[in-house]
């Protein structure tokens, strides 16, 4: 909640700020940051130096580590202290003390947070997992993936010898995968090999899934796929993959 009063010139505004945590920690007894606010600014104001923040005096700075600690926290953490904690690893009695703004973020503390924030995490699904051609495949991919169905990441199928023969990069691993594994085979065989196989799911014994977070504007699953097909280059990848920049432009 926010509550605003103007002095008698007209020109500045104090903004009493209450903050409200998920998870249980509130301040409701107006303790919160009294800013001195120029009407004049323009629309991206500038908070003045010389704030009283719970009866301590704090300089331009603070203000502004206090603000963007403030801004990530409830944009990027949707104000969720325990999601917060489990993210950075730092305790939820630190968390409060920057958002009420009691202590001031420190740079190299909200760097921290922004990398927690867009580094992107890769986990491991499964490895290796074994892939019968003979029977139902949506439902063996389904079992394999488990809970991350639905995650983005990359998928690797190998053949008998466990060899990688094809990677590809996913938004939703079940659907995108399982188109995958029905393409047909693309690659020469030598005049003599009968009974060539047809479709990739024919090769394919064994399959692996690793989740990786998709950003807005961050395609990292592609980034990564790109790196590792010019690294290995797979039989049944048709592409060799290019490596360009992670960041998509804004039109």
């Amino acid at each position: 909640m926010t509550t605003a009063t103007t002095d008698n010139t007209g020109n500045y505004a104090s903004f009493h700020i209450f903050f409200n945590l998920k998870g249980g920690v509130t301040d409701d007894s107006g303790s919160g940051c009294i800013y001195q606010h120029n009407k004049e600014a323009p629309p991206q104001t500038r908070w003045l130096p010389g704030h009283i923040i719970h009866g301590r005096h704090c300089t331009e700075m603070d203000t502004k580590h206090t603000a963007t600690f403030n801004y990530i926290f409830v944009e990027y953490f949707n104000n969720d202290l325990e999601k917060f904690t489990d993210v950075t690893g730092f305790s939820k009695t630190q968390a409060t003390s920057w958002y009420n703004g009691t202590v001031t973020p420190k740079k190299t503390t909200l760097t921290y947070i922004l990398n927690c924030v867009f580094t992107p995490e890769f986990k491991v699904i499964t490895e290796f997992a074994e892939f019968n051609p003979e029977e139902e495949i949506r439902p063996q991919l389904r079992e394999i993936l488990g809970d991350h169905v639905h995650d983005s990441g990359l998928y690797a199928f190998y053949d008998s010898m466990a060899m990688l023969i094809y990677l590809g990069k996913a938004t939703n691993l079940l659907n995108e995968s399982y188109d995958a594994i029905l393409r047909s085979v693309h690659i020469p065989f030598p005049k003599g090999v009968r009974n060539k196989p047809d479709q990739r799911y024919e090769l394919v014994r064994y399959i692996s899934y690793y989740q990786v977070r998709k950003f807005d504007f961050f395609d990292y699953p592609r980034h990564v796929e790109s790196l590792i097909l010019r690294i290995s280059k797979p039989a049944l990848n048709k592409n060799i993959g290019t490596i360009e920049k992670a960041y998509q432009n804004l039109d």
